[in-house]
């Protein structure tokens, strides 16, 4: 800590408790003065090592009042502060901001922190860097406890000279989101979820977030001018659900018509979202034309036939609801679309000037020719730039790596090698593990962000590859002829794995790798807070387990990470076959990492708690709300899953050999084994509204409007068909899979309960095979699920009573800690046969 000299200086400095003088002398000293008019040849002694603190203060004193810094916290910083802390922690932080970019400083003096930034976005990374580094706090989804800072605050533990700590972005842009993540995790959100995430986005220095949601507005004004009817154009887009895809160019009709109220709300949404990104220091990212229109504008618009192609059908999906008109980028209506939706955009919401814009989302194009591609990334820029002449294009480099047959190097050069690198940002989607920057020369020279994509359709499951996420940015950054601009996380679906994510974004404001462990192990120690230090030997044990078992999952022929979580047998469609069930490659289920070294981390964190609680009884009162209640409960979770593939491995190898003696007492027996385990789960994920399927369908309840009882059905059946069938019949099934309370044991254990109970059955006369009949069986429940009346779903029972949601008496970490003591002792005896 800093330390002023005796004298009029100490006591100035005791009597406004904040020493802005002082730390203002120590930002002048730190940065050169480069920043201050005078930076002359009278000043240019005032160097590190050798400086003279009060006269450098007396020096920033003696300014003109137009040449000091601001003193006190700035509204938007002050209110995001009030947000994040108790009124007594929000009181200790003091901001000071200073024309100097992508920087921050800060150091404690007395009882507070002091930050000297550039903005807003930046001193409140500052605050979260402060916070990870000192074990203080963390704020992280699933969160629900405001966490307070201690008295007195500890110094930085990278305390440099003068007890400041200084940090340079070595990149510029810091992107969050994915067209996929709109749909998957938010959208049923209102202003209470959006409010929260922009706030950990500030956190983390998120530069660009992705704010798609107004889109469809946009769209109506625009084909209302062109005379289509609020019917047509309504009934052109998805339900709310599915509105990603939608404007992705993949789907149209399904789940919808959209309701009216959506658009309403969705407009008032976008503006209090944007209005608060931007008062935060963010430029987000709106959406931009991509050529996808209804057939009716095909009738309407002044165009040529020749203007409209029609795009392949998508994923299974029938004509009906996939294969989009297409406005040819070479026609001059795709520029006349294009221009006209920015300005209306632009009207509505302001802008930013950068352009989220897919033309060929798993779509290729009609032609191969490489005109044709040249025509089609010309005519998408100039259809911005007729609207917005500063725009800049920002383009999901998914199409190179979906289909990395197609677009060849020469394909991509011709698409985007003609657009100048001012105009154009490639988001390399999925950086960790099929980095598409490697492939293309650095996108043929365009500034491109590395991102960690890591999740597909919000999966839940424990898994990563922390040591490729710490090291490969900076290898892609010092490349030969790189031309990274950023650093970003896409993930198509948040509320898991806060690590991967965290851990990347934090990469914008150090310049080289930190030791992995020492990260991980310090964001933990934050993650539990001071509160849980006496348990701090058990926490970095349980972490450097994770670390050494599901956070380092890597295809070891590249090092790369897998393309998403692990799945969990639960959520799979129920077969004997058990390769259909229990498998490797894109949404397969092997774990890829010791299964017994994970059973020890679970055990190890539940006895910490256990410790801590006998220890300090109180202690059990603070994990309400807290982020090691929701590992501790994740945790289990995970472990409960892994523990059920040897359940279900195990009758499989009994159903497989129907003339053993005991075949249908142990085919009885690990069936209720399996289903126990299912309903124990359901119960221990119920106690968190973080892990549960009624909080995901009463928010979508919540946007229907009450006295229409067919919007209400609709929003229903887009809650419920996205995380199950996916599709009208089923084209995506358990993509989108959720190990949530409510959904395990009103779903994945009914479709379980038929298979199971059929081949007990089967075994007692094993002739044929039950298979057919009981897949049969499941298709008819999924379809007849799709369609109960919100709140009201099935058990594996048939005489059981609907499933309800209702708390369970206990706490969440008690049921969690209960199961532990259940199934610690069979977790550990059948690690080694888990896959």
């Amino acid at each position: 800590m800093f330390s002023p000299g005796k004298g009029s200086l100490q006591r100035w400095c005791a009597r406004t408790l904040v020493a802005v003088a002082v730390v203002w002398a120590i930002c002048a000293i730190r940065l050169a003065l480069t920043a201050w008019p005078e930076h002359t040849a009278e000043n240019r002694h005032l160097q590190p090592g050798g400086h003279n603190i009060a006269q450098v203060s007396a020096h920033i004193a003696a300014r003109e009042p137009a040449q000091r810094p601001k003193k006190g916290n700035p509204p938007a910083f002050q209110a995001f502060l009030s947000r994040i802390f108790p009124p007594e922690s929000a009181a200790r932080i003091q901001f000071v901001q200073i024309d100097k970019p992508s920087f921050y400083m800060m150091s404690v003096v007395g009882d507070e922190l002091h930050i000297i930034a550039d903005g807003v976005l930046s001193a409140c990374s500052a605050v979260n860097h402060y916070c990870r580094e000192t074990g203080l706090c963390s704020v992280s989804w699933g969160q629900t406890r405001k966490p307070s800072l201690p008295s007195p605050l500890p110094q930085h533990r990278d305390v440099e000279t003068n007890g400041v700590v200084t940090r340079h972005r070595w990149v510029p842009h810091s992107y969050n989101m994915n067209f996929c993540t709109h749909s998957y995790t938010m959208a049923w959100w209102g202003w209470p979820e959006w409010e929260k995430e922009l706030d950990w986005m500030a956190l983390h220095g998120v530069t660009m977030p992705l704010i798609a949601l107004g889109r469809e507005v946009v769209f109506r004004r625009l084909y209302r001018e062109f005379g289509m009817t609020d019917a047509e154009i309504l009934s052109f887009f998805t339900g709310p659900a599915f509105l990603a895809w939608h404007r992705m160019g993949n789907l149209k009709t399904f789940a919808g018509p959209l309701p009216p109220s959506y658009l309403e709300h969705s407009e008032q949404l976008t503006k209090r979202i944007l209005k608060r990104a931007r008062e935060l220091g963010m430029t987000p990212v709106l959406p931009g034309f991509s050529g996808h229109v209804p057939n009716e504008l095909k009738e309407r618009a002044d165009a040529p036939s020749e203007s409209f192609s029609e795009l392949p059908t998508w994923s299974g999906f029938s004509r009906k609801h996939s294969g989009l008109a297409f406005v040819e980028p070479t026609s001059e209506l795709y520029l006349t679309l294009g221009k006209r939706f920015i300005e209306i955009q632009t009207e509505l919401f302001g802008t930013d000037h950068l352009y989220a814009v897919d033309q060929f989302n798993e779509n290729d194009p009609r032609s191969n020719d490489a005109t044709y591609l040249e025509q089609c990334g010309q005519a998408q820029m100039n259809s911005l730039l007729r609207g917005d002449p500063k725009a800049v294009w920002v383009l999901q480099g998914w199409l190179f790596v979906f289909h990395s047959r197609f677009w060849q190097a020469e394909k991509i050069d011709a698409y985007i090698g003609k657009i100048p690198a001012s105009n154009i940002l490639i988001l390399d989607l999925i950086s960790e593990a099929t980095p598409a920057y490697e492939m293309t020369r650095s996108f043929h020279g365009k500034p491109w962000v590395f991102n960690t994509l890591h999740n597909f359709g919000g999966a839940v499951g424990i898994r990563g590859n922390l040591p490729t996420v710490m090291s490969r940015p900076y290898a892609a950054r010092a490349m030969l002829q790189s031309t990274m601009a950023g650093i970003g996380i896409t993930m198509e679906g948040i509320n898991q794995n806060p690590v991967m994510y965290e851990m990347t974004l934090s990469h914008a404001w150090e310049p080289a790798p930190r030791p992995l462990t020492q990260w991980v192990t310090q964001w933990a120690a934050a993650r539990y807070g001071p509160e849980w230090s006496a348990q701090r030997p058990a926490v970095e044990k349980t972490w450097g387990l994770l670390l050494g078992s599901a956070y380092t999952v890597l295809d070891p022929s590249q090092g790369n990470g897998y393309w998403g979580v692990a799945r969990s047998v639960i959520a799979k469609f129920p077969s004997l076959a058990v390769r259909a069930v229990v498998n490797d490659g894109f949404g397969g289920t092997q774990l890829k990492y010791n299964a017994c070294e994970f059973a020890e981390a679970w055990a190890t964190l539940a006895e910490a708690v256990r410790c801590e609680i006998k220890r300090r009884p109180e202690a059990a009162a603070t994990l309400t709300g807290s982020l090691l209640e929701l590992d501790l409960v994740d945790l289990t979770r995970q472990a409960l899953s892994n523990h059920a593939e040897v359940v279900y491995l195990r009758f499989a190898v009994v159903a497989a050999n129907p003339t053993q003696a005991d075949a249908v007492a142990s085919s009885g027996r690990l069936r209720d084994e399996f289903l126990e385990l299912l309903n124990d789960l359901d119960t221990l994920l119920l106690t968190l509204e973080h892990f549960s399927f009624g909080r995901w369908e009463r928010s979508a309840q919540a946007l229907a409007n009450q006295n229409d009882r067919d919007e209400r059905a609709l929003y229903a059946f887009n809650a419920r068909n996205l995380v199950t069938l996916w599709g009208p019949s089923g084209q995506i099934q358990d993509y989108s899979a959720r190990l949530w309370g409510g959904l395990i044991k009103s779903y994945y254990a009914h479709r379980w309960g038929l298979a199971l109970n059929a081949t007990v059955d089967w075994l007692r006369n094993p002739t044929g095979s039950p298979e057919a009949a009981f897949q049969s069986q499941i298709r008819e429940f999924s379809q007849a699920w799709q369609h109960r009346p919100p709140g009201e779903g099935y058990t594996y029972s048939a005489s059981a009573p609907p499933v309800r949601e209702y708390p369970d008496p206990r706490s969440a970490v008690a049921v969690a800690l209960d199961l532990h003591t259940k199934y610690n002792a069979r977790a550990r005896e059948s690690c080694s046969e888990a896959q």
